[in-house]
């Protein structure tokens, strides 16, 4: 979960946490670009799903952006949730390969919910 109380180390350090499984202390060195290079290496020839949820800054994508997409053709997906239009839109324009798309959900009407 992203939210409000976005914070780069942190998300970095939980994803390398799990693919690398390193101690969070043997981290502790580093600087958030250094743990963005050390996933984005971690994660060039794997396949994987990481769901963002909850992004209300666009500044939460573009620090994790690079570390996430690879240039390697491995279908690899990233998704994003976020309650805000704005958010979505300047993501989704921010993807480099065109692939960013947005999924509009609507409110269920009384019958439906």
């Amino acid at each position: 979960m992203v939210g409000k109380d976005f914070r780069t180390r942190k998300i970095l350090e939980d994803l390398l946490l799990q693919h690398v499984c390193r101690a969070k202390d043997d981290m502790a060195p580093f600087s958030d670009s250094d743990l963005a290079q050390k996933l984005y290496q971690c994660l060039q020839s794997k396949r994987f799903l990481i769901v963002l949820d909850d992004v209300c800054f666009t500044d939460a994508w573009e620090c994790l952006r690079i570390a996430l997409l690879s240039q390697e053709p491995t279908a690899s997906r990233v998704l994003l949730t976020t309650r805000d239009v704005g958010v979505a839109d300047k993501i989704a324009s921010l993807s480099a390969d065109d692939k960013g798309f947005i999924h509009r959900m609507r409110f269920l009407n009384p019958d439906e919910g």
